[in-house]
């Protein structure tokens, strides 16, 4: 009896230690798949939409096009039209991305025959953002980045182009800004030398018989001191100009002028009037005070002369 009460002990101890079996594990949904065509358990395409290369050329810069091969292009255009998908769809633009940066509000012109997409290199509103991380800052006359295409508010698709020089600063005409700085530079040195361009208001004073090298004697003239005010007008000026030349270089556009640029003129241009009027307050007391003076030198001859007539 004994035996047989342990044997069902061993037994029951037994089946309550073996391993239950657990259900197979449910595969999540692809949201992929989901968002693609609203359905769940869909495996993905074989091919994805790829960046191959940049067509014919190997570098670019703003106001220039550029052609991009994507391999294959139809299923990203589908994509962006909202073709055989059964989901809530807004289309959107394909746009170009730079740098895993999107060119937003640029609509490309497609080839499906060649899997094209044709791109215009331009800074607009919704770019300018854009085009500053890029070409702010430059060191040198090109930069590289990575080119590759995608819908506006989802990520790139995948590109074989990381290495495309973008044109920063275009050699010809930046030569030409500077040229134009170094002139502006060299002029307002020889003018504030050699007139009163920058110099307080007034006439030069005529000093002592200066010998030259060769012998001949000349007359020397004491220029009046430099003004502040003229000075500090000239270099906000100077600096606004190399600044709107080198902007205009970079990105081409011409309505760079902001408020602050013209804020700094004025402060220069107000800072000159101020002391042109101080300098004009002067000289009319100074004037006043010597017609004083001289009316004192006048009386006294005017008594002794009645004196001597009397």
């Amino acid at each position: 009896m004994k035996i047989i009460l342990l044997l069902v002990v061993m037994v029951t101890f037994g089946w309550a230690q073996q391993p239950k079996k657990q259900p197979p594990p449910v595969k999540p949904a692809n949201r992929t798949n989901v968002a693609l065509t609203g359905q769940t358990n869909v495996p993905p395409p074989q091919n994805q939409p790829t960046v191959t290369q940049v067509v014919g050329i190997n570098r670019a810069g703003l106001g220039d096009e550029i052609t991009v091969e994507v391999k294959p292009l139809q299923p990203l255009l589908d994509r962006a039209n909202c073709v055989n998908i059964q989901s809530n769809c807004t289309k959107q633009n394909v746009a170009l991305f730079l740098n895993g940066m999107p060119l937003r509000g640029i609509s490309p012109v497609s080839d499906i025959h060649n899997e094209t997409l044709r791109y215009p290199l331009q800074r607009t509103d919704d770019t300018k953002d854009v085009w500053s991380a890029l070409l702010g800052a430059p060191k040198a006359t090109v930069r590289t980045v990575s080119v590759s295409v995608g819908l506006e508010n989802e990520y790139p698709v995948a590109t074989q182009v990381t290495k495309f020089q973008l044109i920063v600063l275009r050699a010809g005409w930046s030569l030409v800004a500077l040229g134009i700085v170094l002139l502006m530079v060299v002029a307002i040195f020889i003018l504030a030398a050699r007139s009163a361009l920058l110099r307080d208001p007034g006439p030069a004073e005529a000093a002592s018989d200066d010998t030259v090298p060769w012998g001949r004697k000349v007359k020397r003239k004491v220029m009046v001191p430099y003004s502040l005010g003229r000075v500090q007008m000239a270099f906000w000026f100077l600096l606004v100009v190399a600044s709107f030349l080198f902007i205009w270089v970079t990105t081409g556009q011409h309505d760079t002028l902001s408020a602050q640029a013209l804020a700094l003129i004025g402060i220069g241009t107000g800072t000159a009037l101020g002391s042109a009027l101080i300098d004009a307050n002067k000289k009319e007391q100074s004037q006043s005070a010597v017609t004083s003076l001289e009316a004192e030198k006048v009386t006294p001859r005017r008594k002794l002369r009645r004196l001597q007539m009397s």
